[in-house]
C-alpha cells in the first residue's frame, strides 16, 4: 500500500510527485485580501457575502419572532456546506494553497490560475488531508476556538427555537398547530 503524502512540518515543506512547496508565513495585500475572504468560507463553508446575507434573513425573521423560520435559516445555514461540495474547490484548500508556495511561483502576486493548480494538485496527488487543516489552524488565528464557538451558538439557537415550537405547538416544517400529545411524537 502506498503511503499518502505529508507536509512536513519541521521543515516546512511539501514535496509532491511534480513540485516541492515552501511552507511562508508572509503574504503579499492581494494574497492577504484573498485570505480574509477565506477565513469564512473555511470555518462555515460558505463566502463571507453568503454568511452575512443569512445572517441579516435570520435577524429579520427574529424581529418578526418568526421562531420557525428563523431555525429553518438557521438549520439551512448550518448544512450549507454541503450544497454542491463536490463541484467546488475545498475552501481549506484554496486557503493553504496561499501559504504553500511552489518552487516555480512568484509569490509576490497571486495568481488565480497558479492557485487553482495547486488545489487540483493537492486534491489529486495523494496528499493527507488532515494535514492541511493543522496548516490552517496554524496561519488562521482563533480558528478553532471560532468553530467552537459557533458550533456552541448554533447549538444555543436551536435549543431555543426547540423551546419556543414546543410553547407554540407548532412544527418546524410547516404551521400547523399540534395538540400537547402530538408534540415529541413522530408526524406524517
Amino acid at each position: 500500500m502506498k503511503e499518502l503524502i505529508r507536509i512536513d512540518f519541521e521543515k516546512g515543506e511539501l514535496k509532491t510527485q511534480l513540485h516541492t512547496y515552501t511552507v511562508t508565513e508572509s503574504l503579499p495585500v492581494d494574497k492577504y485580501i484573498q485570505f480574509l475572504n477565506l477565513q469564512s468560507e473555511v470555518a462555515y463553508g460558505i463566502s463571507f457575502d453568503e454568511i452575512n446575507k443569512k445572517h441579516k434573513e435570520i435577524h429579520t425573521a427574529l424581529n418578526k419572532t418568526d421562531f420557525v423560520q428563523s431555525a429553518a435559516l438557521l438549520h439551512n445555514l448550518m448544512y450549507s456546506i454541503n450544497n454542491g461540495i463536490e463541484k467546488r474547490k475545498l475552501p481549506i484548500l484554496k486557503l493553504c494553497a496561499l501559504f504553500l508556495i511552489r518552487e516555480d511561483e512568484d509569490n509576490t502576486v497571486f495568481n488565480e490560475a497558479v492557485n487553482n493548480e495547486k488545489i487540483d494538485e493537492f486534491t489529486n496527488g495523494g496528499i493527507q488531508f488532515t494535514d492541511f487543516f493543522y496548516l490552517a489552524a496554524i496561519v488562521v488565528p482563533g480558528l478553532l476556538d471560532a468553530l467552537n464557538e459557533i458550533s456552541r451558538t448554533i447549538s444555543e439557537t436551536m435549543k431555543q427555537a426547540e423551546k419556543q415550537l414546543i410553547k407554540t405547538g407548532k412544527k418546524l416544517s410547516g404551521s400547523k398547530k399540534l395538540k400537547p400529545s402530538e408534540i415529541g411524537n413522530k408526524q406524517n
